[in-house]
C-alpha cells in the first residue's frame, strides 16, 4: 500500500466564526475539510451545541508542508482575537492521489 505524507491541520473554534474560516481554507488552496459540531469544556467554560448559538465547530483538514504553514500563518493573522485552538499532525493518506504533490 503506498500513503502519501501529509498534514492534518485540526481547528476548533465558535460556530459563528467557522463559514469564515472554511471560505478561508478553499481560498488558501484547501482541496477539502471535515466540520464537526465540537461539545467540550475549556478555558471558555463547557460548550455544547442547542437551540441557540454557543457551540464550537472542528474543522479538519489533510494537507501538505506548505499549505499547513499557510493555514497557521493565516491563523494567526487573521483569527488572533478569536477564541480558538489549532494543532497539526503527521499522517499517512490513502489514495494516494488526492494528497500526494503534483507534478508539472
Amino acid at each position: 500500500m503506498e500513503t502519501a505524507n501529509a498534514k492534518l491541520v485540526t481547528v476548533v473554534l465558535p460556530f459563528g466564526a467557522a463559514d469564515r474560516l472554511m471560505n478561508d481554507l478553499k481560498d488558501l488552496g484547501a482541496s477539502g475539510f471535515t466540520t464537526v459540531q465540537a461539545n467540550g469544556f475549556g478555558r471558555s467554560g463547557t460548550r455544547t451545541f442547542g437551540l441557540i448559538e454557543g457551540a464550537n465547530v472542528r474543522v479538519e483538514s489533510i494537507v501538505d508542508d506548505t499549505l499547513c504553514r499557510r493555514i497557521l500563518e493565516h491563523l494567526e493573522m487573521h483569527y488572533a482575537h478569536t477564541d480558538l485552538v489549532a494543532h497539526v499532525h503527521d499522517v499517512e493518506a490513502i489514495p494516494r492521489e488526492h494528497f500526494a504533490p503534483r507534478a508539472g
